[in-house]
């Protein structure tokens, strides 16, 4: 019974970690979006975040390969910012994977 709830609670916690960087995400490729003056960044975002196979993104990195970053809109600092707290979410959600793979291993 404790690993079954062992295992709830390490899957709720990759839940709300992929939620969170689904969400940081989404404000960096805003935050690139506005740097490179691409018409609603917000609706840019939306779009490269959104969809199960990654094809948004892709789409989007095709789309920003043709603009140049303007150094005036472009905000380094929050970027640095946003690319460490995404990689640590990441790091975050791959180590909760091995945790509810291993308790699914100790469960057989």
């Amino acid at each position: 019974m404790m690993k079954i709830i062992l295992l709830f609670i390490v899957g709720n916690c990759f839940v709300a970690s992929a939620i969170l960087c689904q969400v940081l995400l989404w404000r960096l490729v805003r935050l690139d979006a506005t740097s490179r003056n691409i018409a609603h960044p917000h609706l840019a975002s939306l779009l490269a975040t959104s969809g199960q196979n990654g094809s948004g993104l892709f789409t989007y990195l095709i789309l920003r390969r043709q603009r140049a970053v303007i150094v005036e809109l472009d905000d380094a600092p929050n970027r640095h910012h946003l690319k460490i707290q995404l990689t640590a979410g990441f790091a975050v959600m791959f180590s909760l994977f091995i945790g509810f793979s291993f308790i699914l291993f100790l469960l057989n």
